[in-house]
């Protein structure tokens, strides 16, 4: 848990006397500042990692520019941020603070450093050294080294590692696959017709026998975006009464046993369906087509083709039905064109 590392490390410069917890924030680091400035004043180092400074979350941004982002632009988004409550008022969680919080402390360990390098420095001296941390790293390329991977790994599972692929690209990933299931704690919105995990897995082990399956996890802080979802002919949500908080491993294991679970050695028969490629190749052709007749609106297509999805996702396409709709959505275009040419040629005779 990096906040709850950056907070040891907070507490060890504390112990070494380089700060205190009610040091103001910017006398640790001089450009902190909020978009408030009465805010700024009253925020202490504790402030920064309690969550209680009235600042909202806001960090969709650092989220989704979290590879370029850098602690300059963390400081920068912050230095914009009002706060939506009064000081102390609430608990509001804020990434962006906390990840000040850890600049700050670098910057106080080692001024000279730039504050990426002075941060990763501080943790690696203070948390990860004095705590025989030999494996924990910020380097992403690293952490995912299958050698680290086989020494956290039951050697059951080597073979998983060994055949592993790393992609940044969900919609090449997922082409080969004939059906697709999403994972969403969220409810609403596009998010419906969910199914439980143990209905999920009833119906993967069916459909296993002759299509590949894919189970697609969002990341942990914010799960599955909605222009991912698309992608996914099914949705499956993991039900926990009033608490609705499942780290990543704890939703993989899940699943994973209840698909174990519904392992059967007599399998009933399930066409092949038709993979992600081929259906979005369909409904690439297919919204044009809608869009061209004015059955779906021009503007903001892709959200009125979701109802279009959900149809299909329900009843499962097979590759050779891809191929009919899209000969239906040619001929459907062929049949607009020649209209259209008609239509003008009467018009130009009649003028």
């Amino acid at each position: 848990n990096t906040k709850a590392l950056t907070t040891l490390m907070l507490a060890k410069l504390v112990d070494e006397g380089r700060l205190t917890w009610e040091t103001p924030a910017t006398s640790a680091l001089p450009s902190f500042r909020l978009g408030d400035a009465e805010t700024t004043k009253q925020v202490r180092i504790e402030h920064l990692i309690c969550a209680c400074t009235g600042m909202p979350r806001q960090d969709m941004e650092m989220i989704f520019e979290f590879g370029s982002l850098g602690p300059e632009g963390v400081l920068t988004r912050l230095a914009s941020m009002q706060p939506t409550s009064a000081f102390g008022e609430l608990f509001q969680y804020s990434n962006p603070l906390a990840a000040a919080a850890g600049y700050i402390g670098g910057h106080v360990a080692y001024p000279g450093l730039e504050l990426g390098a002075a941060y990763d420095r501080a943790m690696q001296t203070r948390v990860f050294d004095a705590l025989g941390m030999q494996a924990t790293t910020f380097d992403y390329a690293r952490a995912l080294g299958t050698e680290r991977l086989h020494a956290m790994a039951t050697p059951a599972a080597a073979h998983l590692l060994e055949s592993m692929v790393v992609s940044d690209d969900l919609a090449a990933t997922l082409g080969p696959f004939q059906y697709v299931v999403g994972t969403t704690a969220r409810l609403g919105g596009i998010r419906k017709e969910l199914q439980s995990p143990r209905e999920m897995a009833a119906r993967l082990i069916e459909l296993s026998h002759r299509n590949d399956i894919a189970l697609v996890f969002g990341p942990e802080n914010f799960g599955l975006t909605n222009k991912e979802l698309p992608f996914c002919q099914a949705l499956v949500t993991i039900p926990t009464g009033d608490c609705a908080s499942l780290n990543l491993a704890q939703a993989v294991m899940v699943l994973a046993y209840e698909l174990l679970v519904a392992r059967t050695d007599t399998p009933s028969y399930e066409p092949r369906l038709a993979n992600t490629r081929e259906l979005e190749t369909m409904y690439a052709m297919l919204q044009e087509t809608l869009v061209k007749i004015d059955f779906i609106s021009h503007q903001n297509p892709e959200h009125w083709m979701l109802n279009v999805r959900r149809l299909f996702s329900r009843h499962g396409l097979r590759a050779r039905e891809t191929q009919v709709i899209k000969g239906i959505c040619r001929q459907i275009d062929w049949y607009v064109r020649t209209r259209l040419a008609e239509e003008a040629q009467e018009s130009k005779e009649g003028d």
